[in-house]
């Protein structure tokens, strides 16, 4: 819409994939500050509960110390009981979870309007097809067009947590694609959720909220007639009100998502194709409506406005110190990926991060119930993968409890030569483990054997056992049964 002299884009975003806004450092997650893992879930402190339970000074000596774990272990409580909130990563999560950009106020997740501008500033450096040199396009500072381009922050309902790992390539040749498993000159072809990841706060997938664009067209037509702003001809006419942004950032969109395909198809790694799946779902929903990227892992390609190059291929790997880089053509050009990833029952799934889709309000009151219905559909898929996962993980845990149990067996199991039977320790004498075998006709009787390590008392073990006539005789090293 147009109002005294001014361009006003207003609709909806959507968050499309997992966007990080990196915080300040201090802001940043730390384990045993600010949250413990077990099992496989990350438990946050609430910091009131633990200055209530233990005291401002001894919260503080642990603090000092990380030693939230102890001083809750010494009190023999569980981390659960001073956590506000609870999270499940896939994957290690390390030493620290990078923290999203807040509001100050409400403690929500936004991304600046100095991000999304900055993301726009990409679209129209491709469209001015700028080459090298920003300031060729742009100008200086002072003369620069972006000035007339306002762009507020963007405030969001929920954050969520989730781990990220580079995909990185071995060799320029085909099927040269790998995952970086450590820090230096360590990729290789198979994935591993374990292996040099890094956790990050994100704002969550499918969150929408709204946003403004306001050019200021009579501001920047004076200038241009004084000489105090740069501006190439297809890019003016964004700035004048003569052209579609959402059209432009579509078709800017689509040819940097067939880049990206057709790097992954090139250099094939375990998951590549889940990848390139993913990245075809992106260039069908930009179809719709426009999709943008920002923010981490928008990477090398989008940060320079993707003019570098007319394709996101490589022809060689070189080194630069200890680290090696990606060309194409003699000049630099990325040969890493950073995505984020989770596993979902037994797949994973992985995401190039950062991908936001634009709605004008036309739009949205147009797609929105599909738009629902489709996140409905997509949580209730998930839900029923992971309530798959759920039940095969209690199903395989009662099989092991099962098999941990002791089995009775009858004599006649037994021969001349030794047979594994179960036991249960009830004693130790010196270096004499005492225990009852699991064998009818025996299962009263103690009997002994030599091991001075020890087991505890109804430690349930396995021994070798060998019949002679009516009686039974032991030998060897007993062992714990495993499930």
């Amino acid at each position: 819409m147009t109002n005294i002299g001014k361009t006003i884009i207003k609709g909806k975003v959507r968050i499309v994939t997992p966007v990080h806004i990196g915080g300040a450092q201090e802001k940043h997650l730390m384990s045993g500050l600010d949250y413990l893992n077990k099992d496989n879930k990350i438990f946050f402190f609430d910091d009131k509960k633990l200055i209530k339970e233990f005291g401002i000074d001894n919260y503080s000596n642990a603090l000092s110390e990380n030693g939230l774990r102890e001083l809750i272990k010494n009190r023999h409580r569980d981390i659960e009981d001073f956590s506000n909130k609870q999270a499940t990563i896939t994957g290690v999560v390390g030493l620290d979870i990078k923290a999203n950009i807040k509001n100050a106020l409400s403690g929500k997740p936004i991304i600046p309007g100095s991000s999304l501008k900055g993301s726009l500033r990409s679209v129209l450096y491709n469209l001015a097809e700028g080459g090298r040199n920003n300031r060729n396009v742009f100008g200086r500072i002072e003369v620069d067009m972006f000035r007339f381009l306002i762009v507020g922050d963007i405030e969001f309902n929920r954050s969520t947590y989730i781990n990220t790992k580079i995909y990185n390539l071995r060799t320029a040749r085909e099927n040269g694609g790998g995952w970086k498993n450590a820090w230096q000159n360590n990729t290789t072809e198979h994935f591993n959720e374990n292996g040099f990841t890094t956790a990050h706060e994100v704002i969550e997938k499918d969150d929408f909220s709204d946003f403004e664009i306001i050019i200021n067209n009579k501001a920047f037509e004076k200038a241009l007639v004084e000489g105090k702003v740069m501006a190439p001809a297809n890019v003016k006419n964004i700035f004048i009100g003569q052209a579609d942004l959402f059209e432009i950032i579509k078709e800017y969109t689509k040819n940097y998502l067939k880049a990206e395909i057709a790097f992954f198809e090139k250099y094939k790694g375990q998951h590549s194709d889940v990848i390139i799946a993913e990245l075809n779902r992106l260039l069908a929903l930009n179809e719709n409506s426009p999709l943008l990227r920002l923010g981490l892992g928008s990477g090398f390609h989008a940060m320079t406005g993707d003019t570098l190059h007319d394709s996101h291929l490589i022809d060689s790997i070189h080194m630069i110190g200890n680290r090696s880089r990606g060309t194409l053509n003699r000049y630099d050009s990325a040969k890493s990926r950073k995505l984020a990833f989770e596993k979902i029952g037994e797949e994973f799934k992985f995401y190039p991060m950062g991908f936001i889709q634009l709605f004008s309000d036309e739009d949205w009151i147009k797609d929105a119930d599909k738009l629902i219905k489709e996140q409905e559909a997509s949580k209730i898929q998930e839900q029923a993968k992971i309530a798959e996962e759920k039940a095969r993980q209690e199903k395989e845990q009662a099989l092991k409890e099962e098999a941990m149990k002791p089995k009775m067996v009858e004599l006649s199991f037994l021969g001349n030569r030794p047979k594994w039977v179960d036991a249960k320790v009830v004693a130790q004498r010196g270096t004499q483990l005492i225990f009852k075998p699991f064998i009818l006709g025996f299962e009263d009787k103690e009997f002994d054997l030599r091991y001075g390590i020890g087991m505890d008392e109804g430690t349930i073990i396995q021994v070798e056992c060998t019949k002679q006539g009516n009686n039974i005789r032991f030998q060897g090293s007993p062992r714990k049964k495993q499930g």
